[in-house]
């Protein structure tokens, strides 16, 4: 018989390399961020937001006695905590054999794959734009309010009271990124400045194509009558060679902005992929007026061994709250 080669030797066992490469992020910055409040005792919850009266300022004649009274009345919000989950399950002689790349058994690894899922769906629906729902014990499951449906005047239950909506002025104006201006953005934190009466602590959760378009302005400098112009300078160190070319934080009359990439707002709320709008889009609030009410915090509840595999409920119940949606600042675009 001829020599033998390598590529003709049967019986070879498969080589794995001992690793699996997973090349999604599992961030979450949005719902990693914001406080974290009292447990709700309900799936309802109720709060209440105010803002001062606003009067004139003339003065009060000697000896007049007070015949007129006043009072400054809250108006009430509404919350709704939802279930999400995610059961992972290996069957009994899976959990038995060993797979490159997974320390320890097939079921932990499994588990820890869904405790990121969850957080990630969490995520998913605080940067929704999906509306409050109840459980109708048919088809209809409850649901929290989505952060950019909290900026919205259109609601289907347990609206927002109209002194209270986001102004039409604090909204991004198109719906083409393409014609997304830096005066947009100015004039959206102007409005947001007069209704806070001051300038704004802002943390913009935003996709990473409009995150662009901020690092544009320092790229392009409007010019009256005109289009934009370049108005790149470039400094740079020779010895580093790094061309640096972004915008995290911008720092207006209005206000302080922080820059937050995000890949899950506005997603699908059936499928969890993204939309027209996740990557174009973003939203600014004042995270001292956001915050995450857990019923029941992140778990793992194992089932019962019965023989076929192992299995395992991994859930959370929580709800997105918004004290004041006066200040947000949506930016929705599509194309």
């Amino acid at each position: 018989m001829a020599q033998l080669f390598e590529k003709d030797a049967v019986a070879k066992p498969q080589e794995w390399a001992n690793l699996i490469a997973n090349i999604e992020s599992d961030a979450t910055p949005f719902t990693s961020m914001i406080a974290k409040r009292k447990r709700p005792n309900q799936m309802l919850h109720y709060w209440q937001c105010k803002k001062y009266a606003t009067t004139g300022h003339k003065g009060v004649l000697d000896g007049k006695d007070a015949t007129e009274f006043h009072s400054n009345q809250g108006q009430e919000l509404t919350g709704v905590a939802q279930k999400t989950w995610r059961n992972p399950g290996v069957s009994d002689f899976m959990e038995e054999v060993e797979v490159a790349g997974i320390k320890g058994s097939n079921m932990a690894d499994q588990i820890a794959d869904a405790l990121v899922t969850v957080k990630r769906q969490i995520e998913k629906r605080c940067l929704s734009n999906e509306e409050n729902a109840r459980d109708d014990g048919v088809d209809q499951a409850n649901e929290t309010r989505g952060l950019l449906k909290w900026s919205d005047n259109s609601f289907t239950s347990y609206g927002v009271p109209s002194d209270f909506q986001t102004p039409t002025l604090s909204k991004s104006s198109v719906s083409a990124l393409g014609s997304f201006t830096e005066a947009i953005f100015k004039t959206m934190g102007q409005t947001a400045y007069k209704e806070r009466k001051g300038p704004a602590k802002s943390d913009g959760f935003v996709g990473v194509e409009l995150k662009q378009a901020f690092t544009d302005f320092t790229t392009y400098q409007p010019v009256t009558g005109a289009s934009q112009v370049c108005a790149r300078t470039f400094n740079q160190q020779a010895s580093s060679r790094e061309l640096i070319d972004t915008v995290d934080r911008l720092v207006l009359d209005t206000g302080t902005y922080t820059l937050h990439l995000t890949s899950f707002l506005h997603t699908n709320a059936s499928t969890g992929e993204d939309s027209a709008f996740t990557h174009k889009s973003g939203i600014f609030v004042d995270l001292d007026m956001c915050g995450l009410a857990y019923t029941r915090l992140p778990r793992v509840k194992r089932l019962d061994y019965q023989g076929g595999g192992h299995k395992a409920i991994v859930d959370a119940i929580f709800m997105l709250m918004v004290d004041n949606p006066l200040t947000m600042m949506p930016l929705l675009h599509n194309s």
